[in-house]
């Protein structure tokens, strides 16, 4: 489902417990993560990685209702406008 997105390179399942050898590898313009994880020390370790690698972090507000679907997961996250893809008026 996410390579489907257009403005994906590459999607990598992961067999390690964080991301953080992925995060060097791969050099990423944009790494995604909800605002509920920030809680957690390896989260920060991994957005400090991808700052420091130029990348950009984009976070998923905390849900305040139920999402049924991926439409309105991108919706609620704002997604589509962000990567230009719909206007905001």
């Amino acid at each position: 489902m996410v390579t489907a997105v257009q403005f994906i390179d590459y999607a990598v399942p992961l067999e390690e417990p964080d991301c953080l050898m992925a995060i060097e590898r791969l050099g990423p313009d944009f790494f995604f993560k909800s605002k509920a994880d920030l809680t957690q020390d390896i989260v920060r370790r991994e957005i400090g990685l991808v700052e420091e690698l130029g990348g950009q972090i984009c976070y998923f507000p905390v849900p305040t209702s139920i999402i049924n679907s991926t439409t309105d997961l991108i919706n609620t996250a704002g997604l589509m406008e962000y990567m230009g893809m719909v206007s905001s008026s």
